[in-house]
């Protein structure tokens, strides 16, 4: 489906009203509007942001939008790029805030992407990639922010990930991380933010370094298996600020240890087997 010609002149002219962020989600959109697209934008200095989510641009689109001199925010969410594409994304001097996920770049993409040191926001969620494709990660030092949801990745990945010391946002969830990944997590001297739902983590990996960490201000660990062991790791803990811990087998023995933590101001316990005793500790 082409993109309206007066929103292209509108772009040519630099039209004031013209949002410095553009939205051109599941329009159908080739690569052959995106020529149109980016030859329209070469002359606009307005706008900087593109969100292409839902269309199918693949790697030829994803090669023209890197001609593009100011844009440094891109959203290609479920686009068939390939790694072909995002080694081209990878080359960019411009992009500092990536959203590829849903596509299937696989490890040769993410690799090339980690190796980038302009990207500080990088989302590569359901795109194919096991731990192998992580190790690159341990040198990049511009990345902060980084979601690998519903990928391949198993404990090696995470110990690798947890090599990179610059990260402050790691978001894991749907992966197949148990407990040595998650130590090593738990361990980072950086991370501010850290989701591990939907994996495979029990009571055994919160006692190998979560009760010690003292960076961490939100913590995602829904459906895994902590139990009342891990949860007590949490008790001391005086940075956390919100936790989830849903579905995790937690008793009313957990609840009890757990509101000792007077620091906390969100938590979810939905969907553990709490009873009477557990919901009179609140």
């Amino acid at each position: 489906m082409p993109i309206d010609n007066t929103l292209l002149e509108r772009i040519r002219i630099n039209d004031p009203n013209l949002p410095i962020n553009l939205k051109f989600c599941y329009q159908k959109l080739t690569a052959v509007d995106i020529k149109e697209l980016v030859e329209a934008l070469m002359e606009n200095t307005i706008v900087n942001a593109l969100d292409l989510t839902g269309n199918a641009i693949g790697d030829e689109g994803v090669g023209l939008l890197t001609q593009l001199p100011r844009l440094t925010s891109l959203i290609i969410t479920g686009n068939q790029v390939r790694a072909e594409g995002a080694i081209i994304l990878a080359r960019s001097n411009t992009i500092t805030s990536l959203d590829i996920s849903q596509n299937y770049i696989a490890n040769q993409g993410i690799i090339a992407l980690a190796q980038n040191q302009v990207l500080t926001s990088l989302n590569a969620s359901g795109n194919f990639i096991n731990s192998e494709g992580l190790r690159a990660f341990a040198n990049n030092t511009t990345l902060k922010a980084l979601i690998l949801t519903e990928n391949l990745i198993k404990d090696s990945g995470a110990i690798d990930l947890a090599q990179n010391k610059h990260l402050t946002s790691l978001v894991l969830t749907r992966n197949f991380i148990e407990n040595a990944g998650a130590a090593a997590l738990a361990r980072h001297p950086q991370l501010k933010l850290l989701s591990l739902a939907h994996n495979s983590i029990v009571e055994k990996g919160m006692a190998l370094g979560f009760e010690n960490n003292t960076t961490l201000e939100m913590l995602d660990l829904r459906y895994n298996q902590i139990g009342k062991a891990g949860v007590e790791s949490f008790i001391e803990n005086t940075t956390l600020r919100s936790l989830d811990v849903a579905g995790n087998q937690i008793n009313d023995w957990g609840v009890v240890s757990l509101v000792q933590n007077k620091h906390l101001t969100s938590l979810n316990l939905s969907y553990n087997q709490i009873g009477d005793k557990g919901a009179k500790a609140f």
